[in-house]
């Protein structure tokens, strides 16, 4: 489910809600640690994809609840969904804005790391901002 499947906000709106949380959560996720004569990093300038997860705004929200207690921190995928959308597989270190169930941005998260188990693809997820 995308974001913009269940919110009523116009595209500005939620680009400004976006945006917004980017500017906070790119500070407090450490992205911006280089002094400011090396001038701004592409990880920090650019903001990252931004999904839910679930399929309706009640598992989106709970998805967001397991991120933030820690309890749903494990994404479990098969492989054949990539395939099918011809998705590269995830790569540790990508960033991502995870939406709750009324498409605001909630929480910042990077993968840590990515296994592929039988036939399932298992990625970890690390809060970096809330």
């Amino acid at each position: 489910m995308t974001e913009q499947d269940r919110d009523d906000r116009s595209p500005q709106e939620r680009d400004a809600a976006i945006e917004d949380f980017w500017n906070v959560a790119r500070f407090h996720g450490k992205l911006t640690q280089l002094p400011g004569y090396f001038g701004p990093t592409v990880l920090a300038s650019v903001p990252p994809p931004v999904w839910s997860l679930g399929a309706t705004p009640q598992e989106a929200d709970a998805a967001v609840a397991g991120l933030l207690d820690g309890s749903g921190t494990t994404l479990r995928t098969p492989t054949a969904e990539y395939e099918s959308a011809g998705e590269p597989l995830p790569e540790p270190g990508a960033l991502a804005i995870v939406t709750d169930g009324q498409g605001r941005p909630r929480v910042l998260v990077v993968t840590s790391a990515v296994e592929v188990v039988d036939d399932e693809v298992v990625e970890e997820l690390t809060v970096l901002h809330s």
